[in-house]
């Protein structure tokens, strides 16, 4: 299954939904971690990828190898947040591929023309709801993929904002301005 989500609206999270299977959605819904100290770390079980929880792991672009060893390892849905030109610049049918293995296909485009914003959390926290499995989110670095998901965490309320850096453990500290543009916070002089 593929599903894109560009532009992302309540009405689009309806289609998103019929298009995701519901029975298995209705089994399986995606859960946050609730301590607040979990810091990401490597993922043993999923190679390449880092995890924040048991149900979703951030990743750099994989190769065909990498989604090899995601199906084999158990993932079902992988979604791809690298912008759209970005997409469509891969060497290889990143959709085909990863359908070709059994799992569903996501895409919620992030950066560039597609730009960054609120929507881009409300489309990654329905997916993850409605996701029945391992969940593999990814970019070009897995960045973009880690403040997607920690401004998902902000919006929750599943973490503090200030914890963020701490919690999740990624690479390098999140961009305050890409976090506030996910979130909605008003620009500097609004």
């Amino acid at each position: 299954m593929i599903c894109v989500l560009r532009h992302f609206h309540h009405a689009a999270a309806l289609l998103l939904i019929a298009l995701l299977p519901l029975s298995a959605c209705a089994e399986q819904a995606f859960e946050v971690a609730e301590e607040s100290s979990t810091r990401m770390t490597i993922n043993e079980a999923i190679p390449g990828t880092v995890v924040g929880d048991d149900a979703l792991s951030l990743a750099p672009q994989p190769t065909l190898a990498d989604l090899d060893a995601w199906a084999a390892a158990g993932v079902t849905t992988v979604i791809n947040m690298r912008s759209m030109a970005e997409i469509d610049a891969l060497p290889f049918d990143e959709a085909a591929e990863v359908t070709k293995r059994g799992m569903t296909y996501v895409v919620i485009p992030m950066g560039g023309a597609d730009g960054v914003s609120p929507d881009i959390v409300q489309a990654l926290g329905l997916t993850l709801d409605n996701a029945a499995g391992k969940v593999v989110a990814h970019c070009r670095s897995g960045t973009r993929a880690a403040h997607a998901y920690g401004a998902l965490l902000v919006s929750r309320g599943d973490l503090e904002r200030e914890a963020l850096d701490d919690s999740l453990g990624w690479t390098a500290p999140l961009s305050q301005g890409t976090l506030d543009a996910l979130l909605g916070a008003p620009m500097a002089g609004e």
